[in-house]
């Protein structure tokens, strides 16, 4: 029962010493550093989304209007 104990405050005593280190690292608690990190790294992923998205429409664009050209010429 003992060892339990120990182990739980010895837990709690590394979370808090974390959370504080966070906290002053970032002027935020953990789970809104976590949190912001998260969502920074998902607008990042939909803006490379995005830019492949726009690259690939242009690049077809591209193509429908030189076979237009093309086939006008001829």
């Amino acid at each position: 029962m003992t060892l339990a104990s120990t182990g739980n405050v010895y837990q709690a005593g590394i979370t808090f010493s974390a959370n504080k280190a966070v906290e002053n690292e970032t002027g935020m608690n953990t789970v809104e550093f976590v949190s912001n990190k998260i969502e920074q790294s998902n607008i990042k992923r939909d803006n490379k989304e995005f830019i492949i998205l726009v690259k690939n429409n242009f690049e077809k664009t591209r193509k429908i209007i030189l076979n237009q050209s093309s086939n006008a010429k001829d």
